[in-house]
This record gives C-alpha cells, sequence and structure tokens, in this order.
C-alpha cells in the first residue's frame, strides 16, 4: 500500500542521506524527507530556506544535486532499477 511504500522510500533515504556529501545538500534533502514522512504536499523552497538561514535559489539548487546524488547511491546499491527511471526494485527490505 501507499503507506508502506512511503515509509520504506524514507528509510532508505534517511539511511543514504551522508552519501549526499555537503552538509547544506543534507540538511535541505532532510527537510524534504521530513515532510515526505509527515504527508506533506509541498514544502516550498522559500520555507526551507527560511528554516536553514538560505536563499530559496540556493535550496532549489541543492534539492536538485541532493537528489541527484541520493539516486545514484540508491542506484549503486541496487534499490533503483536503472531502466525504470527510479522504480523501485524488489529487493529485499531487510536492509532498510
Amino acid at each position: 500500500n501507499a503507506y508502506e511504500r512511503r515509509t520504506a522510500a524514507v528509510a532508505i533515504a534517511r539511511r543514504l542521506l551522508p552519501r549526499v556529501g555537503q552538509e547544506n545538500a543534507q540538511a535541505v534533502v532532510s527537510m524534504l524527507i521530513d515532510a515526505v514522512e509527515a504527508e506533506r504536499e509541498d514544502i516550498s523552497a522559500q520555507e526551507i530556506g527560511d528554516a536553514l538561514g538560505l536563499k530559496p535559489g540556493t535550496v532549489r539548487v541543492l534539492l536538485m544535486r541532493g537528489l541527484r546524488r541520493l539516486s545514484r547511491a540508491a542506484k549503486q546499491e541496487g534499490l533503483l532499477d536503472p531502466d525504470l527511471n527510479g522504480v523501485l526494485t524488489d529487493q529485499d527490505d531487510d536492509d532498510m
């Protein structure tokens, strides 16, 4: 179901978050993960920027970079099928 998929995706994202690298990028992606976990439909770059002391444009760049790095880390661990554009594979959930 959707709740279980979201919970699994949040757990994977949190585990891979250190691989995003740059501290600000991690903080921005972490706020997005928090919003997803809280079932928020939207969180603005302005809101994230206000919380972290960053400009909205900087937040957008960091978010783009952070999500790209998170996706790359998931692919390297075999959690995403590179041919399916980010769809989780059927790998066991034991690693989460």
